[in-house]
């Protein structure tokens, strides 16, 4: 069996077309999903309808939480953040929002012999860090009930691979904002993206797990074109997060 890893396309359906394209060029028997679908990015309806098209197992992450808030408006402390939020929940329609908020914070998925459990930042929280230098003692606190071979989340956008007991924790990194992270002082600092991050589990039925992380090169120049076309707000901010 064969699984590719997913997280963290925050908005960005040019990117998250060409890692589906890369995953059925590989050839994987499913796809999993990490959340932060959908916002801040120029193409939030678009991103949803096609994890809802590939019918794409997904968890709900923090900017989930975001567009399904009671006041879109005010779940920043940056107005522009918030105009942002505004938008993408404007371009949502009925189907995309009530998929939205049918995401779970976590689940666990059986791929033949191995149970993965998805999450987003970690067990407990949507935007708690799981990182390189997490103290074990932490770590274990995070997973604590965690009944699973191998944890995948996503939300520091910084591809992971530790272990910690009988647990692998894998971090595919970010479709759709590589490297540009959450920033906290645990990670390593943001640097402009230059491409779409994911990761591909191999279970060649024998009990093993083999990670291997793929970084693919964008079209960044002809992305941001398409993304000034959309009416996000600052977009220019966003594009200003991209090496061309």
């Amino acid at each position: 069996m064969r699984i590719g890893l997913i997280a963290d396309i925050h908005g960005n359906a040019f990117a998250l077309r060409a890692v589906l394209a890369e995953l059925d060029r590989i050839g994987v028997d499913r796809i999993l999903c990490l959340g932060d679908v959908a916002t801040p990015g120029p193409w939030p309806a678009e991103t949803i309808s096609l994890l809802m098209e590939r019918q794409i197992e997904t968890v709900l992450g923090n900017t989930d939480e975001w567009l399904l808030a009671t006041n879109p408006a005010a779940v920043s402390d940056i107005p522009l953040m918030n105009a942002i939020n505004v938008w993408a929940a404007s371009r949502l329609g009925p189907e995309s929002a009530a998929w939205l908020a049918s995401l779970p914070m976590r689940r666990t998925v059986v791929v033949g012999d191995t149970s993965v459990a998805l999450i987003h930042g970690s067990p407990r929280s949507t935007t708690e860090v799981i990182s390189a230098i997490t103290p074990p003692d932490e770590l274990e606190a995070m997973l604590t009930g965690i009944e699973a071979t191998i944890v995948a989340g996503g939300h520091t956008h910084v591809p992971l691979l530790r272990n910690t007991g009988n647990l692998t924790v894998v971090n595919p990194g970010s479709v759709g904002l590589g490297g540009v992270g959450p920033g906290t002082p645990d990670l390593p600092p943001s640097r402009p993206a230059s491409g779409a991050d994911f990761a591909v589990l191999e279970m060649p039925n024998d009990g093993r797990v083999e990670v291997s992380f793929r970084h693919l090169p964008l079209d960044v120049a002809g992305m941001l074109a398409m993304a000034r076309g959309t009416g996000m707000p600052d977009v220019d901010g966003w594009a200003a997060l991209w090496r061309a």
